[in-house]
């Protein structure tokens, strides 16, 4: 046997070694990243407050996606607008509460689609909206999107921006941030029914404490009222 067939051949056993070794560290990644979700999900439960939800949800977002920053847009219906409604990293604060037509951008595409979406160029998409950055100094280069559905309908959308490593987003990222998203929208829509109830129980607790309260007046002026009229007309009779 020649020397040149097993060097072919022990080139090919190398790059299957290293193949394998790159598939074993991607799935130890992925379990890591599996815990991360199944350890945020558990603590998200517990979490009342629907607004340090969404903040706690893109933390873990942009944790999971190995990202420098990241933005949850909500879907307002009645106004057909995406709320950034928080932010982490990049512009932070200013960005908040911003609204952008709901068919605009990357976002808007992942809204109307419901589908997740890589760029990893925004600069050369057509579908970026350029104005946000502009108005808010917010640099972004490559996005990760993906869509927040509860039963079917779309509520946001949760996305990602620019790798820490510089690299590009993957489809496994992709699909990992997915199944997040998938997980936090139920939450984020529980969130909102108790805060719904909540609202609605103040709203009714406040009625009946008004309903007492001029109840009890009513009470005590009709009765005042009465003996006010008794002692004028016996004053009358007598003079």
């Amino acid at each position: 046997m020649s020397q040149e067939p097993i060097t072919i051949e022990v080139e090919r056993l190398r790059q299957q070694v290293e193949l394998l070794t790159q598939e074993v560290a991607a799935a130890r990644m992925r379990i890591s990243l599996l815990e991360v979700m199944q350890e945020v999900a558990r603590s998200l439960v517990s979490e009342q407050s629907l607004e340090q939800l969404l903040r706690r949800i893109l933390k873990s977002a942009v944790r999971v996606a190995s990202a420098t920053a990241g933005a949850l847009l909500l879907l307002n219906r009645a106004t057909n607008e995406l709320v950034f409604a928080v932010i982490e990293g990049g512009a932070g604060q200013s960005l908040e509460k911003t609204r952008m037509p709901a068919d605009k951008g990357i976002a808007g595409w992942v809204v109307t689609h419901g589908e997740p979406l890589i760029v990893d160029d925004v600069r050369q998409d057509d579908r970026y909206y350029p104005r946000i950055a502009q108005d808010h100094s917010f640099t972004t280069h490559s996005i990760l999107a993906v869509p927040m559905i509860v039963r079917g309908n779309v509520i946001g959308v949760l996305q990602v921006l620019n790798r820490i490593s510089g690299t590009r987003f993957t489809q496994a990222d992709q699909e990992l941030l997915t199944a997040f998203s998938a997980q936090s929208a139920v939450v984020i829509e529980n969130a909102r029914l108790y805060q719904n109830l909540r609202d609605e129980r103040d709203r009714i607790v406040a009625i009946e404490e008004e309903v007492r309260h001029r109840l009890a007046r009513d009470i005590h002026d009709g009765p005042a009222q009465m003996l006010a009229a008794v002692i004028m007309g016996t004053s009358f009779i007598r003079e």
